[in-house]
């Protein structure tokens, strides 16, 4: 039957190997904890064996997965423990994309794993089989070939398809576990890395205070010659010496409009164009500002390339976001004083309204780099008090558009001028008593579309409600006509909707066509027909990836609809490129 979301086109991955797709046989961390509602989640389990088949008892297993297809993708993550009997168990919310697993323990290195997050197809425990791995052993050096102490070592699974395209939004449940730091000779281990028969591909980067951070693609584990695993996994591997270059020395200097010295600004030296969340180590989130300014608002940056951009802030102003290569001889970087904006929301007889959002336009969309969290990010929008009073420090000057809802009102919203270094008290954002539209969601076999999501567009407003289990929903909207529109991953049928909301409420149920689920289970083989095991394979339509098994089998979930079917096995050649 044809099938729609491997409309991905996948893609196969695995050392040394392109996909070439052929007829077969018929078929047969995060971001936030995985959480679900009553009776909307599944159950996952499996057991972990170490490499004779012995169950691994007191292991952690971690599962984590792509929530809803958001970009940039944000995950969820759950762990839980082994039995003495080395089985597992996660109830999981339902997701339309493979979670993905690993289990790892003291003794052993870490394994892969993946699972349809959507029932059907067909049942199979997960079996996770650790292995004892190899100890990776280097050395960081700078260019005179002196031993850098205390660099941070990471290495993470390589980001690469087929050494062609990155994939930055993508995540492996393995990613924060292979970390070393040197020592007084430079040198570091890293044990108990996975090595397979074909060996996974790592990215090694490289952090030290003083030196440019550098990233190497990419090195591969290998099992090595040995028949015996086991002694293969007591011999070490050499990881190789890496090289940090070191940069003169960029100085600069911050300062108030006035060319007063603002001292304690946080200075950060970030990729142009490269989002603060995505495609960036622990190590580069951890590691904070580049630098902090003086008493006399002077700073200096030791090993910052000139591909970096700085971005400088402090608490009371605007941040500022310059080229490091613009810095050289330039006068100092002048941070504009940020403005406030305060005042309360009340209702049409002018009563405080408690809990109402005020917010005003999120500027980052705006900026050529990611701002960091914390101070160089201050809130665009807050709640009010019980009072219905609100404050918004850290406003960019200039017009703003400050707007204001609360369930049951009808959205506001009015434009103020924002003055450097100002306060602007005794705002007053009145909301009316709106009226609401509701009603139900059903599939066209007449079960609720739990999770369906209904919204309706003003010019500057977005009122938005989500259906709940039983596929009820309730909408706050002024009175008046309105276009409604109804949508959820896996259906066909919302759309858009055109209703009169009069003054009383109005009325609006929704059926939804339900595209056939189907969890598919496909086969990657090797020149001689024999299984690959552990080659990822991606989907082009979302950052779901799935890995394959000993057998060389995967599964993902997809709809079925009027596209070309998949091939029942995918068949691998040598890369003679």
């Amino acid at each position: 039957m044809p099938m729609r979301a491997l409309r991905q086109i996948l893609e196969i991955a695995t050392a040394g190997l392109v996909l070439a797709a052929g007829p077969g046989p018929a078929r047969a961390l995060a971001d936030e904890p995985c959480a679900h509602g009553p009776g909307s989640g599944i159950v996952l389990s499996g057991a972990v064996a170490d490499e004779r088949g012995r169950p691994v008892a007191g292991a952690t297993v971690r599962a984590m997965a792509p929530l809803d297809n958001r970009s940039p993708a944000v995950f969820c993550s759950s762990e839980t423990v082994t039995s003495r009997g080395g089985e597992f168990s996660f109830e999981l919310p339902r997701i339309h994309s493979n979670y993905r697993l690993v289990a790892f323990d003291a003794a052993h290195a870490p394994a892969l794993a993946t699972a349809p997050g959507a029932p059907g197809g067909p049942a199979r425990s997960i079996r996770l089989r650790l292995e004892r791995g190899r100890t990776g052993r280097g050395r960081v050096v700078d260019e005179a070939g002196r031993p850098v102490a205390g660099a941070r070592v990471e290495l993470r699974r390589s980001r690469l398809d087929r050494g062609e395209y990155r994939r930055p939004e993508t995540s492996f449940p393995d990613d924060d576990l292979y970390r070393a730091t040197t020592g007084a000779d430079g040198r570091f281990a890293l044990a108990r890395l996975p090595v397979t028969s074909r060996g996974p591909a790592f990215e090694v980067a490289v952090h030290a205070a003083g030196f440019v951070p550098a990233s190497w693609d990419t090195i591969a584990v290998k099992r090595g010659d040995a028949a015996d695993a086991e002694n293969v996994a007591d011999t070490a591997i050499d990881l190789g010496t890496y090289t940090l270059a070191t940069r003169p020395a960029s100085a600069g200097r911050v300062t108030d409009p006035g060319g007063r010295p603002i001292a304690g600004a946080e200075v950060w030296a970030l990729h142009h164009e490269r989002p603060w969340q995505e495609d960036r180590t622990p190590g580069e989130r951890a590691a904070g500002p580049a630098a902090r300014t003086d008493g006399d608002g002077r700073f200096l940056l030791r090993g910052a390339g000139e591909e970096l951009w700085l971005v400088v802030c402090h608490a009371g102003f605007v941040a500022e976001e310059k080229p490091l290569s613009g810095l050289s001889g330039s006068p100092a970087i002048v941070l504009t004083p940020a403005a406030e904006l305060a005042g309360r929301v009340v209702d049409g007889e002018g009563r405080p309204v408690p809990g109402a959002r005020v917010a005003y336009p999120d500027p980052s969309p705006y900026l050529d780099v990611a701002l960091p969290p914390g101070t160089c990010s201050p809130p665009y929008e807050t709640a009010t008090d019980a009072s219905g009073r609100f404050g918004l420090p850290g406003v960019p000057p200039g017009w703003q558009f400050l707007s204001a809802e609360a369930p049951g009102y009808t959205a506001s919203g009015r434009r103020f001028q924002a003055r450097a270094g100002g306060r602007l008290a005794g705002i007053e954002l009145p909301l009316s008593r709106g009226t609401s539209v509701e009603g139900r969601v059903l599939a066209d076999d007449g079960a609720p579309v739990a999770g369906a999501r209904i919204a309706e567009n003003s010019p500057g407003f977005l009122a938005e409600a989500v259906a709940d289990g039983d596929g009820r929903f309730r909408l706050a909207v002024a009175p008046g006509p309105h276009d409604v529109w109804v949508s959820r991953g896996g259906f066909a049928g919302g759309g858009l909707h055109r209703l009169m909301a009069p003054p009383e409420g109005g009325h609006l149920d929704v059926t939804l066509k339900r595209y056939p689920e189907e969890i598919v289970a496909r086969r990657v083989i090797g020149p001689r027909g024999e299984p690959i095991a552990n080659a990822r394979v991606w989907s082009y339509e979302g950052p779901d990836l799935a890995i394959t098994d000993e057998d060389g089998r995967f599964a993902m979930a997809g709809y079925l609809d009027d596209t070309p079917p998949m091939p029942d096995v995918y068949a691998l050649r040598a890369d003679d490129t």
